[in-house]
């Protein structure tokens, strides 16, 4: 009876433990996989490409490129910041992407598909003749400035119907 009991103790303590291990690796592939999603289409979005290198090399590049030094905490947390920057942006401050197209707009009245490297340095050569060797961050809020003295133009979200 004790051997029975010991038995199935023991099964039950071996479950639990291996449905819990098997959580924690998937949760951190899928982290991981996130991670690395995110800094493929932020290098997309920036340069037209993703770099080949390790992970941590590549979120300091960024940083270094987009505010001229690398930022602190994790690199996870550090690559969402990034992104939000880049990308998605908050109601408070419009993403890096949003200003250069919205310039490009009012500039060109037409937004391309070009990566933000190359609307950036476009943008540059129609307002100043030159293209700068600031960070990108300076160089876009530069042009956005430029482009809606007034400040940010008015945004407002809208749910767009399927169909």
């Amino acid at each position: 009876m004790i051997f029975k009991r010991l038995t199935s103790f023991l099964l039950v303590i071996v479950f639990i433990c291996t449905s819990v291990l098997a959580q924690f690796s998937w949760a951190a592939e899928t982290s991981q996989a996130t991670l690395l999603e995110d800094l493929s289409q932020i290098e997309m979005a920036i340069y037209g490409v993703t770099q080949e290198k390790p992970l941590v090399e590549r979120v300091e590049y960024l940083e270094k490129e987009l505010v001229g030094r690398t930022l602190p905490g994790t690199i996870t947390s550090r690559a969402k910041q990034l992104k939000e920057f880049i990308i998605s942006g908050t109601p408070e401050d419009p993403s890096v992407i949003f200003k250069i197209n919205a310039s490009q707009w009012i500039l060109e009245e037409t937004i391309t598909s070009e990566p933000i490297i190359t609307k950036i340095e476009d943008l540059e050569n129609i307002l100043f003749g030159k293209t700068s060797d600031e960070v990108l961050a300076m160089r876009a809020e530069s042009i956005f400035e430029i482009c809606f003295k007034e400040g940010k133009p008015q945004m407002e979200e809208v749910v767009i119907p399927a169909g």
